[in-house]
């Protein structure tokens, strides 16, 4: 991703809570909706954050290596605290509770087959290549729910 494009990604966040912020949830499932939606907001900021944090503690490996680095310190009652593997992390929640939103989306909007939002591909955990674009996909996602709830 090119530099002008990852000073894109702060303000489309903070737009996105703008607009989140003025969604007044007047049903259960409106509010099931927004909550999936601030969280994946929040998991997304967090995600960028780390993921520009820049350096890390861990030696990049594979998926399967990076996975029992941080399952061995959960073990050791250490603390997960570098970026490459809380990045991921957080850009898997945020993708899980956009994963949420469509069936809720589609029943209470009504949305039909060309109006509903485009699938976007899972990320592979553990690796670095293109997170920064799989956040922006992400964001991109978030910003066709709310458009779709809030047109403006």
């Amino acid at each position: 991703m090119k530099e002008k494009d990852l000073s894109d990604i702060g303000p489309r966040l903070a737009a996105l809570a703008g607009r989140l912020a003025q969604f007044g949830a007047e049903s259960r499932e409106e509010e099931a909706m927004q909550a999936h939606m601030v969280a994946a907001l929040y998991a997304l900021r967090r995600a960028f954050a780390w993921e520009t944090a820049g350096g890390g503690s861990s030696a990049p490996g594979t998926p399967c290596e990076e996975l029992c680095r941080v399952a061995l310190e959960l073990r050791d009652g250490e603390t997960t605290d570098d970026g490459p593997w809380l990045a991921e992390f957080y850009l898997a929640a945020a993708e899980h509770r956009l994963s949420l939103v469509p069936p809720k989306l589609k029943r209470y909007r009504k949305v039909g087959p060309q109006s509903a939002p485009s699938g976007y591909r899972q990320v592979k955990m553990g690796t670095q290549t293109g997170r920064i674009d799989e956040i922006a996909a992400a964001i991109a996602r978030l910003e066709e729910f709310l458009d779709i709830l809030l047109p403006e």
